[in-house]
């Protein structure tokens, strides 16, 4: 009955326009691919991302019919039938004005709400149509925003869509700023609002013998302070502190209640030295535990594809602190960047990360140089007392050079790649040559020579072609073949590297 009522629905919003004057608007996406990858005879489907968006007045609704992400296709060997669960994903009502006669003008939301304050703190935004990782919670409320007095801007939110009626959060943000000075201040307060909040969690304990947690009380409150000092650069000093109230049970049945509280910190001083030269320090500290309800969550890598996110930075310096900096310098054809992390737990006898990383782009002559390195040093204590260092390397060098063969533009070059462990060094060495014609077409091809005997040495060659109708076509013929896992890999640095076979056409349409 309730799947009839939304498509009945559905059907009763998308035929509105002809009786009252509203805005509708169907968008979405197909994606279809057949490909052969190594551990795959065949890969062939489609994947679909279809919606509606309407916009009576100023109101603003988006109805989701599918919602499928990287790496989920319809096979062509199987069923036809697709299930469609007609979610309202997000309706919001959005008023700009007058809040009363001759005062301020701002923005009030009511329904579905983004609060993207600072990830960090709070982070909540509609990406249901992410390809890869959705943060989105579906909570509704009031917010408040583009509220400016006496040159303080100034917003504000409630939000429900807990398991209970009593719960909610409230909070707000506040920003002063002038010429060399910006101050900001963030609170977020969540917890049970009622008297009877204790009896509450203790029955629902009571009632699922499988609960070992509930969250009384979430309160996390920001400040930043951004100093431009002239010559001096500019100085940026962040603190977050989050009250975190919560019921557990022991192993012995018993429910107590926990306090816990928990200060993250970060200041940085960026420092312009000569043109066109910059140097960034800071110093960071990241307290185990530090995890506010609504901060940013976003994973590292998709846990279906392995694609990389970005990574958050809460999950990425987790119960770490120490000092960092970064040098950023350009000039003409060259880009230079340094960074320095010496970081260590919070413990007494605290594993101690040193990283050093450095990138430089640029070109002389005629060639273009491309290098990347990172040298990563561990210092643990382990259980008998003795310290164990720990370290990797990696190295990347490309050298390339344009040339032209029969009035053909080609791009020739030779890359050499070092990685280093505790298990021993790997050394490759790769000759290269590529053919790129306009956005359309790019052919390569290249042949590796391994220095060390752990890697085999091979070559590769592929294209990819994308046709004025819009379809792709991507061959790539590795040799050794990598049957790997079916996710992406990357370079430390995060560049992409493709190593695997495939053999794939694909189209995608967005409407």
């Amino acid at each position: 009955m309730r799947r009839f009522i939304l498509s009945a629905l559905l059907l009763f919003l998308l035929v509105m326009p002809i009786q009252a004057a509203v805005d509708v608007r169907v968008q979405g996406s197909i994606y279809t691919e057949i490909a052969s990858e190594p551990g795959d005879l065949l890969r062939a489907g489609t994947r679909i991302q279809l919606f509606s968006e309407l916009f009576p007045t100023s109101a603003g609704i988006r109805i989701i019919g599918l919602n499928q992400k990287s790496g989920h296709l319809n096979t062509f060997d199987g069923g036809s039938f697709l299930r469609l669960d007609n979610l309202i994903d997000w309706a919001e009502v959005q008023l700009s004005g007058d809040i009363f006669p001759q005062g301020p003008s701002a923005t009030v939301c009511i329904g579905n709400v983004e609060v993207d304050y600072s990830p960090y703190v709070i982070l909540l935004k509609d990406d249901m149509l992410n390809s890869y990782h959705s943060s989105y919670l579906n909570h509704r409320g009031i917010a408040l925003k583009d509220l400016s007095i006496k040159g303080v801007k100034g917003e504000g939110f409630v939000l429900w869509g807990f398991d209970d009626f009593s719960k909610n959060v409230i909070g707000g943000k506040f920003v002063k700023q002038n010429e060399h000075t910006s101050l900001e201040g963030i609170v977020v307060d969540y917890r049970y609002r009622s008297q009877d909040a204790q009896e509450k969690i203790i029955e629902a304990f009571s009632r699922n013998g499988q609960l070992l947690s509930e969250l009384e009380r979430d309160h996390t409150r920001s400040i930043e302070v951004k100093q431009r000092i002239g010559r001096l650069g500019a100085l940026c000093f962040f603190v977050a502190n989050q009250e975190r109230n919560e019921y557990k049970r022991l192993s012995s049945h018993d429910i107590v209640l926990t306090k816990d509280n928990f200060t993250l910190r970060e200041y940085k001083w960026e420092i312009p030295l000569i043109n066109n030269v910059d140097l960034l320090v800071g110093y960071k500290d990241v307290p185990k535990g530090f995890d506010p309800l609504f901060r940013d969550r976003t994973p590292k890598f998709d846990a279906r594809t392995g694609y990389y996110l970005g990574s958050n930075p809460i999950d990425r310096y987790e119960d770490r602190k120490g000092f960092y900096s970064e040098v950023f310098a350009q000039k003409d054809d060259f880009r230079l960047n340094l960074k320095i992390e010496d970081l260590r737990e919070h413990q007494a006898l605290a594993t101690n990360f040193r990283k050093v990383e450095l990138g430089l782009v640029g070109q002389v002559s005629l060639y273009n140089i491309d290098v990347f390195s990172q040298l990563k040093q561990e210092k643990k204590w382990l259980s008998t007392g003795v310290r164990n260092i720990q370290e990797e390397g990696f190295t990347r060098l490309i050298i390339s050079r344009p040339v032209m063969v029969a009035k053909a533009p080609l791009l020739t070059g030779v890359e050499f790649r070092r990685h280093s462990n505790v298990v021993g060094d790997n050394n490759l060495g790769t000759l290269f040559i590529r053919y790129q014609k306009s956005d359309y077409l790019i052919v390569d091809a290249g042949v590796r020579q391994a220095f060390t005997k752990d890697i085999i040495s091979g070559s590769y060659w592929g294209l990819n072609y994308q046709a004025p109708n819009g379809l792709v076509f991507r061959y790539r013929h590795s040799t050794p073949i990598f049957a790997g896992d079916g996710k992406y890999q990357y370079d430390p640095d995060y560049t992409l590297r493709e190593e695997g076979n495939i053999a794939q056409m694909s189209v995608n349409i967005i409407f």
